[in-house]
């Protein structure tokens, strides 16, 4: 009964870790929107639309990856199998 116990509160803490890195993730993707749109007709001008595009993709990349490996904890049967999995995601 101890190991399902000390088993529970690490995908607990598991779990907390994802959130925080999903919540930490999505910040700089509001901020880098908002300054966007704020600065539109300067990068137009200068013609930085497509880095900015692509600095958007990067931090959308990042954040879907914490979502994904949210996804995969909140599954019913989260075995060893699928921690492996979810620490890989998390390093890339």
């Amino acid at each position: 009964m101890l190991g399902v116990h000390l088993c529970a509160d690490h995908r607990c803490l598991l779990c907390r870790e994802v959130k925080r890195l999903s919540a930490v993730t999505l910040s700089p993707i509001y901020a880098h929107f908002t300054e966007t749109l704020t600065g539109l007709q300067v990068i137009r001008a200068f013609r930085h639309g497509q880095r900015f595009a692509r600095e958007n993709e990067e931090r959308l990349e990042a954040n879907q990856r914490a979502l994904y490996a949210c996804k995969l904890l909140h599954k019913k049967r989260l075995g060893r199998e699928c921690r492996g999995p979810i620490i890989n995601v998390l390093r890339c």
